[in-house]
């Protein structure tokens, strides 16, 4: 808490200078002389009026008046440790213009001073993301250090309603054509409304510096009045991460237990390893490989392990957009070559803070699956194509204790020349979630 104390003085002039600036670069009437050093005075000897006062006449415009006397007015709050009600100011101040930097900076760091790690967290990222130059993103990297630091642990979770379509992902047909073999579907696409949840935690242990160690876990899964469409997956992991900048490397072990209609059906265990390496202005750029050991509890067929990378690249469009593009390879190897697959990926994610306090995400994924053996009664191996596509919205203004609604749709379509694999389903959810 005391790095932070002094970070809040250095923050909270840099943070209302810079602030002040980008409202002049707005079109905004400006004083003569920078009126910053007395603003800041005035604030440290408690002549808040008199801050007040000053902060109003930065600007002709009424608009720009108003979010500038409201700035101020949260550091105020924020200078005699009211954060919440400070954090709250700036937010509102971000939902009018969410590309106002120096006021994300503020309000991060502000969170961080709360105990919102995933918060303070979550705007640093984006201020990382944006920076003008690889100093100033290693600065904000920092600030995501020294939260880590102060609260080496995090605990989350979400509940969300989630009706779908085909909770089942089966074909709608009554029959199918395998081999040209009329059969019919021993599962049939069946709709439902289930709850998706989840509860997960680390805990990170700082070494020496630059070098830390994390363990994590969590249980997440999906629950429907017809059980035997519940999913539930407990996931644990072990991971030293070193941190050389620009670069970060990460290794460790990760484990997964995952019960299908309440029954064992999987185990998978193996390691994992990733880097990451940060291009300034450029965006980051994240690498991911991993190795799991299979094992499936009453299916010997599937038996086997599974081989994966990925990579993707996430850059900062504006202050307040992004976008992320990436694509990924896997092999799975299983008992019976017909189960054995070579998998395709390819996804991209556009994300946007629009004024009005409203947060939005759009994603699109492809991924093919050439299987090896021939398919039982076919004299060719399985193909599969699927389709996903999810549109997220997030309503900051609707917040209560912090947590804000979230509504997601999302769509997948699976294209298969075994038609028994063929299938389409749609999923709407409702989550509440603190992260914003």
């Amino acid at each position: 808490m005391g790095r932070f104390l002094i970070l809040l003085r250095l923050s909270l002039a840099g943070g209302l200078f810079a602030c002040l600036l980008a409202l002049l670069a707005a079109g905004s009437a400006a004083a003569a002389v920078n009126p910053f050093p007395q603003i800041k005075v005035l604030i440290e000897s408690g002549q808040y009026e008199q801050a007040m006062a000053l902060s109003a006449e930065l600007s002709a415009d009424p608009e720009l008046s108003a979010l500038s006397q409201q700035f101020t007015y949260a550091l105020i709050l924020k200078h005699e440790g009211h954060f919440r009600e400070a954090a709250i100011l700036m937010r509102g101040v971000l939902d009018k213009k969410p590309d106002f930097s120096r006021v994300r900076q503020e309000l991060a760091h502000t969170l961080a001073l709360m105990g919102e790690k995933k918060a303070a967290i979550y705007h640093f990222s984006l201020l990382a993301d944006n920076a003008p130059s690889e100093s100033l993103r290693s600065f904000y990297e920092d600030f995501i250090d020294r939260v880590n630091i102060d609260r080496p642990w995090t605990l989350g979770g979400f509940l969300a309603i989630a009706p779908s379509t085909n909770i089942s992902n089966a074909t709608d047909q009554s029959l199918v054509h395998v081999g040209g073999i009329p059969l019919a579907p021993g599962t049939r696409a069946e709709s439902g409304v289930g709850l998706n949840y989840g509860v997960n935690g680390t805990y990170s242990f700082d070494l020496v510096d630059d070098l830390s160690l994390t363990f994590g876990g969590s249980v997440t899964g999906l629950a429907y009045k017809e059980k035997a469409y519940n999913q539930t997956q407990f996931g644990g992991f072990s991971q030293l991460s070193w941190r050389n900048d620009p670069w970060i490397f990460s290794g460790g072990m990760a484990a997964e237990y995952v019960l299908m209609g309440n029954e064992p059906y999987r185990v998978g265990y193996g390691p994992v390893f990733s880097v990451r390496r940060s291009f300034g202005p450029f965006g980051v750029t994240s690498a991911n490989f991993s190795f799991q050991w299979l094992d499936y509890h009453d299916m010997d067929a599937y038996d086997g392990y599974e081989a994966g990378m990925s990579i993707n690249h996430r850059y900062a469009l504006t202050p307040s957009s992004s976008i992320r593009m990436g694509g990924g390879f896997n092999y799975v190897s299983a008992e019976k070559d017909f189960n054995s697959y070579y998998g395709y990926n390819i996804n991209a994610k556009y994300a946007r803070e629009w004024s009005g306090g409203i947060l939005t995400d759009i994603e699109v994924a492809g991924t093919l699956r050439d299987y090896e053996g021939d398919f039982p009664l076919m004299t060719k191996s399985r193909l599969d194509r699927r389709l996903d596509i999810a549109v997220g919205a997030t309503f900051r203004t609707l917040a209560m204790k912090g947590f804000a609604p979230r509504l997601e749709y999302a769509y997948s379509k699976n294209f298969s020349n075994v038609e028994l694999y063929e299938y389409d389903k749609s999923t709407v959810s409702l989550f509440v979630t603190k992260q914003f």
